[in-house]
């Protein structure tokens, strides 16, 4: 995760050079969460495509996603003091109405409240992401749980595209940010369709 926060940092430097060093850290923390948390997706499909088993739960698909959980929470902290001078209430209210308490609805206020809506999951993924919780919990019952690392990534990814267009980032943020989601949406669906073919000729067999 180190590895990946560094190379992002660079990146990001070489993108966006005029942000200063926290504004730098903070996108760093938040495309390395996103990035692991795609992965978190992606090594389902790779064990099926190698004819390797793909047990309910694995230690390296956890330690991803606890990288992810911890890379986010450090953007997150980050974030809080990065736009509309460290005022965090106008991040989720309109800044000439906050009293009356309207809630903003531009991209910078959509991304805010889907980012928010987006803790509670990143964080029962993460405190679940052990072997404790597995016996505890049951097999059935963890995996239902952690299957909500798939409506998370819809969440991260509009939260993601909601502050692309409120920030006016280059275009190398949005092929990046639509490319590994294409990335990770073929391979599920091929993992998917591998594994129910693999069932079926079972089946017949």
């Amino acid at each position: 995760m180190t590895l990946g926060l560094l190379l992002a940092a660079l990146a990001i430097r070489q993108w966006q050079p005029g942000l200063p060093g926290r504004a730098q850290w903070s996108l760093a923390c938040a495309y390395a969460g996103f990035a692991l948390l795609l992965m978190t997706l992606l090594l389902g499909p790779l064990k099926v495509a190698r004819h390797r088993p793909n047990p309910v739960s694995t230690d390296l698909r956890r330690d991803v996603g606890i990288g992810a959980a911890l890379a986010s929470a450090v953007h997150v902290v980050l974030s809080l003091g990065d736009h509309l001078g460290g005022n965090v209430v106008r991040y989720f209210f309109e800044p000439a109405q906050v009293a009356a308490g309207n809630l903003r609805h531009d991209s910078f206020g959509i991304g805010a409240w889907i980012g928010a809506v987006a803790l509670t999951p990143l964080a029962a993924l993460a405190v679940t992401s052990n072997d404790r919780s597995v016996r505890r919990l049951g097999r059935r019952r963890w995996k239902a749980l952690h299957r909500l690392a798939y409506p998370l990534v819809v969440l991260v990814l509009i939260h993601t595209v909601a502050f692309l267009h409120a920030t006016n980032r280059r275009l190398l943020f949005v092929a990046a940010v639509a490319g590994s989601s294409v990335i990770t949406t073929a391979a599920q669906l091929f993992g998917v369709a591998l594994y129910r073919r693999r069932v079926t000729s079972r089946g017949r067999a």
